[in-house]
């Protein structure tokens, strides 16, 4: 039991589902992303078993990366939604390291 009356689902499992989920959205595709970090991780509202959820994603920033200078850093602001009144339950930032676009990547630089 929880202080909202009944089971929450844990907020580490929704953040994970919003991971897999973007992941097969095919954003990266054929695209050697490395994940860099997460900023601004806000559990918002709570979740409970049987909600259905739904994420939105938005490129808030890209920039060249300042140490290795053929790739890039995006940043991409991820919401979780509940279906049924489009409240947000989860926001976050995923920074990923990407290569610049017409870049080949060479074998000493793949991660």
């Amino acid at each position: 039991m929880s202080i909202y009356g009944r089971r929450v689902v844990h907020g580490l499992l929704t953040f994970s589902i919003a991971e897999g989920l973007f992941l097969r959205l095919g954003w990266f595709e054929g695209v050697p992303a490395v994940s860099i970090g997460y900023e601004e991780v806000r559990f918002i509202k709570p979740v409970f078993i049987g909600d259905t959820i739904y994420f939105v994603g938005e490129v808030v920033d890209k920039r060249v990366s300042t140490k290795k200078e053929t790739w890039g850093i995006v940043k991409i602001r991820m919401e979780g939604k509940k279906a049924d009144d489009d409240s947000t339950v989860i926001s976050f930032i995923h920074a990923y390291l990407v290569p610049l676009k017409n870049w080949k990547v060479s074998n000493s630089e793949k991660t």
